[in-house]
């Protein structure tokens, strides 16, 4: 705009110039005319200083104009120059702002999805919380249950035969199956609780023999069952160490002694998991409580340092299970028919 504007006073600046100089030498004919008159030649040279003072007037213009020119064109560039600098400057620090801002609100986003997790994570601790505080409500009230129930039936019926005993344990495991999926975790699943106890055999070998159980499947229940010696299998190694034994997967378990007549095909498929807990009167082992499970790492032991907190492990019911049977045992005196022969 600036080279535009003095285009056009440049023009300006030659038009006063020209016009000055064709007056001028316009009156300087005239004037070297013969026939003029006085008054005529006063007025002609009034306008031949008319036309000398244009031409001045057009050289005081151009040399102004070359005089400010390069300077308003350089005080032009120096304004374009600095407004160039504002604007990078403005665009720098905006750039700044918008990422200062952009990381506030990641920050911030952050930070409410932490909000979350921790509202979360409170969310499943409590419901666990109060999944544990239920399931030890369930075990305990179903075990005070069976207590009394066995404790009345025993004075009741001062010497109980062997048929009733095994029908109050029946009792017994049905009450802890009624609410199996809430204390042992068992879904859509093959499972087995069953109470063993010592028998001498004819060859005189003490083994494990069933003397009641309760399945997934109930018409599996009066099948044959498998007889353990001492050290065999998971409950045989309860039996021998008088101590729970717990095998998480058994495909995974490569020491377990099974003697060949007692294994099976279908063995890892459902008793995968496997637990037993023996039941001792005194310092004897009058039975072993065996669980079994098709679902791998159903029984597994926890403590409060593994993290477990009020969470209760499968295996916590057996225990109670095998508190119980071994107080009815000692009311029925079968502690001492563990040497009894088949």
């Amino acid at each position: 705009m600036l080279r535009r504007d003095a285009k056009w006073r440049r023009w300006v600046q030659v038009g006063f110039i020209l016009g000055g100089a064709a007056l001028t030498g316009s009156c300087e004919i005239i004037l070297n005319s013969d026939n003029l008159s006085d008054w005529h030649k006063g007025a002609v040279q009034s306008l031949w200083f008319v036309g000398l003072a244009a031409i001045l007037l057009g050289g005081a213009i151009l040399v102004l104009i070359d005089q400010t020119a390069p300077e308003v064109l350089a005080e032009a560039d120096i304004a374009l120059s600095a407004a160039r600098d504002l604007q990078i400057d403005a665009h720098q620090k905006n750039s700044i702002e918008v990422a200062r801002l952009q990381k506030a609100a990641t920050d911030a986003l952050a930070s409410v999805d932490e909000a979350e997790r921790t509202i979360a994570d409170l969310a499943d601790d409590i419901e666990r919380a109060q999944e544990a505080g239920l399931r030890l409500a369930t075990l305990y009230s179903i075990t005070r249950s069976a207590l009394l129930e066995g404790v009345e039936t025993m004075i009741a019926a001062r010497a109980a035969s062997d048929d009733n005993r095994r029908a109050l344990i029946g009792v017994v495991l049905d009450s802890f199956s009624l609410f199996s999926n809430r204390l042992f975790g068992f879904l859509d699943e093959y499972w087995a609780l069953t109470v063993f106890i010592p028998l001498t055999e004819p060859d005189r070998t003490e083994r494990l023999a069933c003397y009641t159980t309760r399945r997934s499947f109930r018409n599996e229940e009066q099948k044959s069952h498998r007889r353990w010696e001492k050290g065999e299998g998971c409950a045989g190694l309860a039996w021998e160490d008088c101590a729970e034994r717990i095998i998480p997967d058994i495909a995974e378990e490569s020491n377990l002694r099974v003697r060949k007549e007692n294994k099976r095909d279908d063995d890892v498929q459902r008793h995968r998991s496997l637990a037993a807990v023996p039941i001792v009167v005194g310092s004897n082992v009058v039975g072993v409580l065996c669980a079994s499970s098709s679902t791998p790492n159903r029984f597994v032991r926890r403590s409060v340092e593994q993290g477990a907190g009020l969470e209760m492990d499968a295996v916590e019911p057996l225990r109670a299970i095998a508190s119980l049977l071994a107080i009815m045992f000692a009311l029925t005196h079968l502690g001492d028919s563990t040497s009894r022969s088949t």
